[in-house]
């Protein structure tokens, strides 16, 4: 007889995650059952009471609660959750629910007049006990690393390509406004005849003005 099926359960499933190889072939989940009661909220309160004692009456926890219900329309789910809520945080105040990561999950299980009880450690942590997350979820972080990491280089290349392009064009501006300048700028020469020209006129108008008289 297996004495304790989460112990077992956490090994192959810590295995999994440090190698990344399922070495099962038909095994999806695997979720140890620790209490076995009927459907009912009696009989579960008096399964899980006795359980309960084993991870939170002495320090206190975070905890989740995960109720599924195959075949059964009987068990109210939210009667139930809150139930066992409250019997956990009685076991010790300090008790405290966590949906996200909790330290503690208890699993109930609804099978058409059954319920399977249990509370496990790392069910975050573990991908909620499928092995199949457990040993391709690496690969997929892997490979959104690589896209992220190739999408920063092109980005980068992009930039550096549009400031040397953007340098180029600056420098050919520069040269063009050079030539340019060196193009229309008119010699001091000739602007000095430019001025005196009007002077030049005026003079023999003067002569001819005292001939007459």
């Amino acid at each position: 007889m297996l004495g304790d099926p989460t112990e077992l359960a956490l090994k192959i499933l810590r295995d999994a995650a440090e190698t990344k190889k399922q070495k099962s072939r038909y095994i999806l989940r695997l979720m140890p059952i620790e209490v076995v009661t009927k459907a009912n909220l009696k009989d579960i309160m008096d399964g899980a009471g006795k359980l309960f004692d084993r991870y939170f009456l002495k320090e206190p926890k975070t905890f989740a609660i995960i109720f599924n219900r195959r075949f059964n329309n009987g068990l109210d789910r939210e009667s139930t959750i809150n139930a066992l809520a409250e019997m956990i945080s009685a076991k010790n105040r300090g008790n405290k629910a966590n949906l996200k990561h909790p330290e503690l999950a208890v699993i109930v299980e609804v099978i058409k007049g059954l319920t399977l009880i249990s509370v496990v450690p790392q069910f975050s942590e573990l991908r909620k006990y499928n092995l199949m997350e457990i040993c391709t979820r690496k690969d997929e972080d892997a490979k959104s690393q690589e896209s992220i990491g190739a999408e920063k280089t092109e980005e980068q290349n992009g930039k550096e390509s549009g400031e040397k392009v953007a340098a180029e064009v600056g420098e050919e501006k520069e040269a063009a406004k050079d030539e340019d300048g060196s193009q229309t700028e008119p010699e001091p020469a000739a602007l000095a005849e430019d001025v005196q020209k009007p002077e030049d006129e005026a003079a023999p108008k003067e002569e001819d003005a005292k001939s007459e008289q």
